[in-house]
């Protein structure tokens, strides 16, 4: 990831992504999307927006770790639940991600795109 990251909001979205294994697997599958995540929290901090952006990315790599998780271990009830949960977080991300980058093209056929959980 880059290193040359200067902005407060870029430097948290490494963050973020860093600590997850599955957004790291997803910007190694499609780099356009730390550039996308990059451009929203920029865009986010502009509009004072910066919260509910990082809130709702939070959401999309928490449900999508405990996805993969679950999905090794849990329950069909636990794997229903989180399959449902993760797709709600995903549409969320998708949504604030055009709203803050209309003119962005979609990351892997979906801008909310991520494995989802078996």
């Amino acid at each position: 990831m880059n290193d040359q990251i200067t902005s407060e909001p870029a430097l948290q979205v490494v963050q973020m992504v860093r600590a997850s294994a599955v957004f790291r697997w997803m910007i190694e599958q499609d780099s356009y999307l730390l550039t996308l995540l990059i451009s929203a929290a920029e865009a986010a901090a502009k509009r004072s927006d910066l919260e509910r952006f990082f809130e709702v990315l939070a959401c999309a790599i928490c449900t999508s770790e405990r996805g993969v998780e679950i999905a090794r271990k849990g329950s069909p009830a636990e794997i229903e639940e989180i399959k449902r949960l993760h797709a709600r977080a995903s549409e969320d991300l998708g949504v604030i991600l055009r709203e803050l980058c209309p003119d962005a093209h979609q990351v892997g056929g979906d801008a909310s795109s991520s494995p989802a959980p078996n």
